[in-house]
């Protein structure tokens, strides 16, 4: 691992303590965005597990008024869920864009972050080509699942630069953030992982703000 401390004292200057204290900000933003869509999509899973339990019972005549508003309430909570998720990249993105003006480092998952909305466009096309398909003209689809898979590729590598390498390389300035780098790869598969990781750089990007904060306000009264 890196000496956080000593590549912080390679470069500290009024300058780059500002632009340090305001990069993480919007990490740390990335990070409560997150956890709120993370919270959402949890509600909408217990939601829908409840509402599958009550299928599954022997319940019938008015509990079927019950079943149906229990679904809709799951997909608006998933889809906000996931909306807000996708939008707290904007966020980390924005802390990779002050991090990157003399860090070279960060250019890569800055670049990762836009990748994943590039594809996550593409992706989208793909579905309404696949729709308009089976509407319309069924030759569509072989195009519409090539974009949905291509924009698939482009989101998924973009997210490992943004969130795993982009965490590891926030370890290697500031310390800290090597737990949640590793948690972001089994996110990846398991969400809850990422839910904790975004938990740990909320965790972590506060402490480091108080720190840069105190260290900057002592240099201004000395």
């Amino acid at each position: 691992m890196k000496d956080a401390s000593k590549t912080m004292m390679e470069v500290e200057t009024p300058e780059s303590t500002n632009r340090d204290i305001s990069a993480l900000k919007s990490v740390r933003l990335f990070s409560i965005t997150a956890l709120i869509g993370y919270i959402f999509t949890t509600i909408s899973f217990v939601i829908s597990i409840s509402n599958a339990f009550m299928i599954l019972s022997d319940f019938q005549g008015k509990r079927v008024a019950i079943i149906s508003p229990m679904l809709i309430l799951s997909i608006t909570f998933s889809i906000v869920g996931f909306v807000v998720i996708i939008l707290s990249l904007l966020f980390i993105r924005e802390g990779y864009r002050q991090l990157m003006g003399d860090r070279v480092e960060f250019r890569s998952p800055y670049k990762g972050t836009v990748l994943y909305f590039y594809g996550l466009i593409l992706a989208l096309a793909g579905v309404v080509v696949i729709v308009s398909g089976i509407i319309y003209y069924p030759v569509l689809l072989f195009a519409g699942a090539i974009l949905v898979i291509t924009g698939g590729v482009m989101s998924f590598i973009g997210i490992i630069l943004a969130l795993i390498v982009g965490v590891f390389r926030l370890d290697g300035m500031y310390g800290g953030f090597a737990a949640a780098a590793v948690l972001f790869i089994f996110g990846l598969f398991f969400p809850v992982f990422s839910f904790v990781a975004a938990a740990l750089i909320y965790n972590r990007t506060t402490r480091k703000i108080a720190e840069l904060s105190r260290k900057q306000f002592a240099e201004i009264n000395s």
